[in-house]
């Protein structure tokens, strides 16, 4: 079973084995990259591409924080 984000729980159930893996994200920076990619658009204005990928992240059991 594959889940999406590493909350308390999810982190639960990788370590007990009911979760093969965790496919995260960094929620906040996606609201702020949401921000920047419309505010850019209402002014006419380049995005800083580099700034706006959102890094993903997969955590199994082996490979928890």
């Amino acid at each position: 079973m594959v889940a999406h984000e590493l909350t308390p729980q999810a982190r639960g159930a990788l370590t007990d084995g009911t979760f093969d893996a965790v496919i995260n994200q960094d929620a906040g920076h996606e609201a702020r990259s949401a921000v920047r990619i419309l505010k850019a658009l209402i002014d006419d204005r380049a995005l800083v591409e580099a700034q706006e990928r959102i890094r993903i992240e997969i955590f199994m059991r082996d490979n928890l924080p």
